[in-house]
């Protein structure tokens, strides 16, 4: 049986030593959004493309606390998607999340839980750059965190994440469960300057148990802050992948190795921002196992005036499965975009993506062009004291 029971626990007693919870001021933020597009391939096919316009309504709410020890938040947002011409794939989608922060002169316990429902398509298409069947995806994370300074410029931290995947039955989606343990140690090497070594064990079991992976890792990280416009971060390391697949009486058995890393740029205009990421890391996938996923995206924000905001990002995605790295699948994506801040309240946005997805094998590229306008509204916070 997959530990879920005792990695849960383990969870909830990082978080019960704590200092007590000492409220002061709830705050209840709400907003709603209003949201048409069009797409001209709903579902990023070669030959069959499916345009349509959508609709999408979303209201959501936020309650908070915060204290000088303590930080609880309590937040969801609901979804109702609308399809003209394909009423076939309407769906109502939802993100419920819990918030627990804790700290006290040397210790610092964090607890996020997330339930979270919407469609396979748009949830892994952005990570891994694979195209699944459209289908609705329900997924429970769970992430608890504890950090204790040791000196004043060294701490240690550990991390625990669970996460719970299950599909709509089709064919070609497997339901799977991801677990991941970690433990490492940080140092403050100037005030400019952050090392760090972190270890870490993963658990990969597919619900069928037609695959299992089990993940040793370890990655060393650093943060550069050049000017108080340019910072720097880097993680680098190494993983090896034990993985056993089982089809009936047959299981058959492979070990894997690879690097993973993520690097980061950010600058700080007078009048805007550029970040420029790029990382490699082992993901979960729901056709059954996990794929090694190369990452590299530009993203531009500048501000035209004290109302209006422009923004740019372009992206770049490389995956392919530790079983068959011959196998590969690319994705690439522009997205322009305006916000036009109406007064505090109304805000409204606009933009256009385009996308090519191709894989081994595929021949032409799918390509995809979608286009959006959002009105926001934010309703005034309502406080209450206790």
């Amino acid at each position: 049986m997959y530990p879920f029971a005792r990695s849960w626990l383990a969870a909830v007693a990082c978080l019960s030593t704590g200092a007590p919870v000492q409220a002061d001021e709830w705050v209840l933020d709400r907003t709603i959004n209003a949201r048409v597009g069009y797409n001209d391939n709903l579902n990023m096919q070669v030959a069959t493309r499916e345009a349509s316009s959508t609709l999408a309504l979303t209201p959501s709410l936020t309650l908070s606390d915060r204290t000088e020890r303590s930080d609880i938040s309590v937040a969801f947002a609901a979804t109702a998607n609308r399809y003209q011409e394909r009423p076939e794939f309407n769906t109502t989608d939802y993100r419920a999340t819990l918030n627990l922060k804790s700290s006290s002169e040397l210790d610092q316990r964090s607890l996020t839980v997330v339930s979270l429902r919407d469609s396979t398509l748009a949830s892994e298409l952005a990570t891994t750059g694979v195209v699944l069947a459209r289908r609705q995806r329900t997924q429970t994370t769970l992430q608890a965190s504890w950090q204790r300074s040791l000196t004043e410029r060294l701490s240690a931290n550990t991390a625990l994440s669970l996460v719970s995947t299950r599909f709509e039955p089709t064919p070609g989606l497997v339901d799977f469960a991801d677990q991941t343990l970690s433990a490492g140690l940080r140092r403050v090497v100037s005030d400019s300057t952050t090392v760090g070594l972190t270890l870490s064990s993963r658990d990969f079991k597919t619900a069928d148990d037609s695959v299992r992976s089990h993940i040793n890792a370890f990655s060393i990280s650093g943060q550069w802050r050049y000017s108080e416009r340019l910072k720097f971060t880097l993680d680098a390391g190494r993983d090896r992948t034990q993985t056993i697949q089982q089809a009936k009486a047959l299981s058959a058995s492979s070990i894997t190795s690879g690097s993973s890393f993520n690097a980061l740029a950010a600058y700080d205009h007078e009048s805007g921002s550029t970040t420029a990421t790029l990382g490699r890391s082992l993901n979960a996938s729901g056709i059954g196992g996990l794929l090694r996923s190369d990452q590299a995206a530009l993203n531009y924000q500048r501000r035209l005036s004290d109302t209006l905001d422009f923004g740019f990002g372009a992206s770049a995605v490389r995956s392919r499965a530790l079983d068959n790295p011959a196998s590969e699948v690319r994705l690439n994506r522009l997205s322009p975009s305006l916000q036009w801040k109406i007064d505090p309240q109304l805000t409204l946005s606009g933009g256009y993506t385009y996308l090519t997805q191709i894989s081994t094998g595929q021949g032409d590229p799918a390509r995809g062009n979608a286009l959006f306008l959002n009105l926001m509204y934010g309703f005034k916070p309502v406080s209450a004291s206790k």
